[in-house]
Formats: structure tokens, sequence, C-alpha cells
């Protein structure tokens, strides 16, 4: 979903799908090496929309997978919207 995404941001979609038979995958994936990509959302049958939201502490890209089980074509329709925030904690030293 876009491109890389800035730190310290919530990220907030919906995806809806006409028809049935699609299952769907959400996971962030960190452009850093280093760090460990996370399932948001395993592997489940969609229903009419999915709504979630993530708080993003490094930059890396949301990747929401749609799988169609049908060889009918599905329109699929989604939006996102992205705010800056501050982390509810701050450490002091």
């Amino acid at each position: 979903m876009g491109g890389a995404k800035q730190a310290e941001r919530i990220i907030t979609w919906d995806v809806a799908i006409i028809g049935h038979d699609a299952t769907y995958k959400e996971e962030f994936i960190p452009i850093d090496d280093c760090s460990y990509k996370v399932l948001l959302q395993k592997e489940k049958k969609m229903g009419e929309v999915v709504r979630n939201s993530f708080y993003i502490r490094e930059p890396g890209n949301i990747v929401i997978t749609i799988a169609n089980g049908t060889f009918k074509k599905k329109k699929v329709f989604y939006r996102y919207n992205s705010k800056p925030c501050q982390p509810l904690y701050k450490l002091t030293t």
C-alpha cells in the first residue's frame, strides 16, 4: 500500500471486495534488513469490509495480500490515511 512510510505514524486502511471466496493477509515489512516482519492479520476469509490500523515506529510498507479463490473477476476498493503522532511514552534519562 503505497511507498515507504515515515516512522512515528498511524496508518489506517479500509479494504472492500465485491464477491465472496476471497482471503486476505496483512503484514508490515520494514525497510531495514535487520528488523522483523510483523504479521498484522493471518490469512482469513474476507468479509464485506476490512478495517485495521497500525502504529509504525520505523520506515516500511504495509502489504495487504488478497487471494481470489475463484476464477471470476472481482473488484477491490481500498483507502488509507496516514497521520503523524507522538508516542504515548517518552523515555527520559
